[in-house]
């Protein structure tokens, strides 16, 4: 199956959702993904996780700028590379699929800072819903639950909230790379949840935090997240 789609000038993040008439962990399949041209061949990704009668498989997806399409195909082979390699080929049918995928605004890019935040509270208060830039955010959510991450990757006890994250409050301890972070970082996830059209979702900006204080395995660091959440907030406010 081929999901067509418009072509976008920056990434996107999509989901992917497969429904199979189950296959028994032990039987060899294949996914194979062809995303703007590049094929992905997953090993064995069907083991009835989902109970014996039937599969179920999410698969979290980036798309580079400039692709249209995502092709999907399930194979009942043996890759030979994967956990079943060598036993009896699975015998599946594919039931259904679906491809959910962020919107990406068109036109030009908007990033407000943390002084611009700090000094609007009230537009993203839980009281006076009506005239908040935000979609969902208010600054009474507490910041590390709200980020997915403890206290000592943050640097902010858990019952502070995202308002504390931008006006610098933490640990004496942490660092002021830490503490900048958490303030661009605070500001970024303010921007994600407005209605503008800012760099980075609201899933993107937590994934990336995350990255950087440690509470996942990735390649960013501090800085480099500091970095590039500093640079999208000083794109300017449309407000």
């Amino acid at each position: 199956q081929t999901f067509s789609f418009e072509e976008s000038d920056g990434v996107r993040q999509a989901e992917l959702g497969l429904f199979v008439t189950g296959v028994d962990q032990d039987r060899p399949s294949v996914l194979e993904l062809n995303i703007g041209g590049q094929i992905t061949r997953l090993a064995d990704p069907f083991h009835s996780a989902s109970g014996g009668q039937w599969d179920a498989l999410e698969l979290d997806l980036e798309i580079p700028a400039g692709v249209t399409s995502v092709g999907v195909r399930i194979l009942s082979e043996d890759s030979g590379e994967g956990p079943a390699a060598g036993n009896q080929i699975a015998s599946l049918n594919w039931i259904a699929a679906t491809l959910s995928m962020d919107v990406v605004q068109d036109g030009p890019q908007y990033g407000c800072d943390p002084h611009f935040w700090i000094c609007r509270w009230w537009r993203f208060d839980p009281w006076c819903r009506s005239d908040n830039y935000t979609e969902t955010l208010v600054f009474t959510r507490r910041w590390n639950h709200l980020m997915g991450v403890s206290r000592s990757q943050s640097g902010i006890r858990n019952s502070r909230n995202i308002f504390h994250a931008l006006t610098g409050h933490g640990s004496c301890h942490m660092g002021w790379a830490r503490r900048a972070l958490n303030r661009h970082a605070a500001a970024a996830m303010l921007n994600a949840d407005s209605n503008i059209n800012y760099p980075y979702t609201v899933e993107q900006v937590r994934s990336m935090y995350q990255d950087a204080v440690g509470a996942i395995d990735g390649p960013e660091t501090v800085q480099s997240v500091l970095t590039a959440f500093y640079e999208a907030n000083r794109l300017g406010c449309p407000w």
